[in-house]
């Protein structure tokens, strides 16, 4: 958590295994504000649609390319204002292996556009959460691989962040 920044907003990307994870990666923050950029059905999860709203969650429409840009716009002005840290999974759905999918390059066009930092993170094992939750603990591995700077991602177009990422994480978890 040391390399957090903490005078600065930024972007939060990790990849995805379960419903769980945000949940986890708010936990281990703690009173670290994060924000988190999720798909629209999301909303109709009872706990979750009482909490989302007041916790600055954007919604998604995976059918609808405006309504996305919107969100992305407003995850921006959240960063821009100093008002949250953003955290997206870049991967748009959770994955059933510790393989990566592909990665939805515009949701770094939030960083790009605000200069924020990029925290780099990965999640193992949060798949297995809900197999024992309530009753059993589980042990979840959260890792902060890199933050990385806006000078050092200055000059790198969306695609070519996604995919430098996108190894990073790999290299990670393999």
């Amino acid at each position: 958590v040391n390399k957090i920044p903490t005078h600065e907003k930024f972007l939060l990307v990790c990849n995805h295994r379960s419903k769980f994870d945000n949940f986890v990666i708010t936990q281990k923050y703690g009173k670290l504000d994060i924000a988190f950029i999720m798909k629209k059905e999301n909303g109709k999860i009872p706990v979750a649609k009482r909490l989302m709203p007041g916790l600055c969650y954007l919604s998604v429409d995976r059918d609808d390319k405006l309504q996305s840009l919107e969100a992305f716009k407003r995850a921006a002005w959240l960063i821009e204002n100093n008002i949250t840290s953003v955290g997206v999974f870049p991967e748009g759905t959770r994955q059933e292996t510790d393989q990566l999918g592909e990665f939805h390059e515009g949701v770094f066009n939030i960083a790009i556009h605000t200069k924020a930092p990029i925290v780099v993170t990965a999640i193992k094992n949060t798949y297995s959460v809900h197999k024992r939750w309530p009753w059993l603990p589980t042990k979840v591995r959260y890792d902060i691989i890199d933050v990385i700077p806006y000078e050092e991602y200055q000059d790198m177009p969306a695609k070519a962040l996604s995919e430098h990422i996108r190894n990073m994480m790999q290299e990670h978890i393999s």
